[in-house]
Order: C-alpha cells, then sequence, then structure tokens
C-alpha cells in the first residue's frame, strides 16, 4: 500500500512461527497471530480448507502490534541478508560463462590470494 514503509509477507511470517513453533512452545498471543495469519495464507490457496474451530478472524491491537513488528523485523532481515549477499558477490568474482568463482582475500585495499574455485 502506498505511504506505507515495506514489511514482511504474510507468507514469510506464517512460514517464520511455524519454524519458531518447532523451535518451543508458543504463548497464548503469538499461537493466536499464527492462527490468523495462517487461515489468511490458506484462504488464498486454491482448494483450502481450514477447521472452524480454530480459525481466528481478527486479532486485537497488541497481537496486530506484535505481527507488525515481526513483519518489520523480517523486512530489515530479508534487506541485510541480501546486502550481504551483494557484498560477498563483490568479493567473489563469478564468472557465468565458465561458472567458475574466484574468492579472493584482500587487506587495506591489496589483493592478497585468489581461489578459483568449480561449481
Amino acid at each position: 500500500m502506498k505511504g506505507e514503509k515495506p514489511r514482511g509477507t504474510d507468507p514469510e511470517a506464517c512460514a517464520y512461527l511455524y519454524s519458531a513453533s518447532l523451535e518451543a512452545p508458543m504463548g497464548h498471543d503469538w499461537t493466536q497471530i499464527y492462527l490468523y495469519i495462517a487461515g489468511k495464507v490458506a484462504a488464498r490457496a486454491k482448494n483450502a480448507q481450514s477447521a472452524d474451530d480454530i480459525k481466528v478472524d481478527s486479532l486485537d491491537d497488541y497481537q496486530t502490534g506484535l505481527l507488525r513488528d515481526l513483519k518489520d523485523w523480517i523486512y530489515r532481515h530479508r534487506v541485510k541478508v541480501r546486502q550481504e549477499r551483494r557484498r560477498a558477490e563483490k568479493t567473489q568474482g563469478h564468472d557465468r560463462s565458465t561458472g567458475l568463482t574466484s574468492l579472493c582475500r584482500y587487506r587495506k585495499g591489496k589483493r592478497l590470494r585468489c581461489i578459483v574455485t568449480m561449481p
């Protein structure tokens, strides 16, 4: 939406909460958020069926804030990873025509050594 800052998407939040639920039990608020977001994501899929007894139609203000903060964190983390990958690609010269990758080490702007690797 115009005027809003970019955030993580519903499917990203759903995937993150799913994996977090496998790591440790979630509290009531995060469970409600997960069921809400999973219901929204599943509703977009064709032939999606969701159980009415666990369906969450809305979140309270506190839960909405938690979800917004999670999506903000996901977006910031995604941007950070992209930047790190771009930096790594600059240090690694990948030749698409040959498939060779050279990894060079630099210190104070001087190239110390390079290693060429096969794909």
